[in-house]
């Protein structure tokens, strides 16, 4: 009998990052990560995506703006390795996220050939800007009040984590 040879497409470990570094809730962010074929034969291509929670325990495809979809991930040679981007647009996210990247979804990782072609990943959106007024008041000079004119100023605060600006 001949031995049975095939691709094996896998997340490599520790090339997962996103970008941009400290992204603000409703910010696209983008998830590049390195896939290796492992195999002994090419690869098929296929089309990786970014899953709620790992597959197999109700993961969903995160949310995507662009109409494009998610970019495929060509055939890759054996000993091949390709980084890979994929786009989410988070919308009310702030906060510890949890991510997880799927090569060929659907499956479990359970199955001893997917478990390399599935890896969580974890990031954290800060809040947006939310700015209150803290105190305002006016104030002139001599000739200004006999002009009627007042100069108002306002402290304003952001409770947010994302830099205010043109504020």
């Amino acid at each position: 009998a001949l031995p049975w040879v095939e691709s094996r497409l896998k997340i490599v470990p520790g090339t997962i990052r996103h970008a941009p570094e400290n992204p603000t809730d409703g910010q696209t962010v983008f998830i590049s990560f390195e896939v290796e074929n492992a195999g002994e034969e090419p690869s098929a291509a296929t089309r990786p995506m970014l899953l709620s929670e790992e597959p197999g325990e109700g993961g969903a495809q995160l949310p995507l703006q662009s109409e494009l979809g998610q970019p495929e991930l060509p055939p890759l040679g054996p000993g091949r390795r390709i980084t890979h981007t994929l786009r989410w647009d988070p919308i009310r996210n702030a906060g510890i996220q949890n991510i997880w990247i799927d090569l060929k979804a659907p499956a479990t990782r359970s199955d001893p050939k997917r478990k390399d072609q599935i890896a969580g990943y974890r990031l954290y959106a800060r809040t947006k800007t939310s700015l209150r007024r803290v105190r305002n008041w006016a104030t002139r000079t001599a000739e200004e009040a006999e002009e009627n004119i007042y100069r108002l100023h306002a402290e304003v605060a952001n409770d947010g984590e994302t830099e205010a600006r043109n504020v």
